[in-house]
């Protein structure tokens, strides 16, 4: 099932991984989808009860230590690392 997840998006943490270290080490300082729905109590009811939203719930649940902003369908972030 793990092996399946990690299909879920076009990048993954896991290449993140790869380029410089491991995803949960690293300080996720802004992501415009988490942040959108952090100012709009309806545009996070929205996600949560989207098909996408569910989706990020499903491969979050397989690596609980990664931050949220890697789960999300665009990865418009901005890291720091450690």
């Amino acid at each position: 099932m793990l092996h399946f997840l990690r299909r879920g998006r076009g990048a993954s943490f896991h290449e993140f991984d790869l380029a410089i270290g491991p995803a949960s080490d690293l300080d996720v300082v802004s992501c415009l989808q988490l942040d959108r729905r952090r100012r709009n109590p309806l545009r996070a009811v929205g996600w949560r009860a989207s098909q996408a939203g569910r989706f990020e719930a499903l491969i979050a649940g397989a690596a609980p230590s990664v931050p949220r902003a890697f789960f999300q369908p665009f990865l418009y972030l901005t890291i720091r690392k450690p």
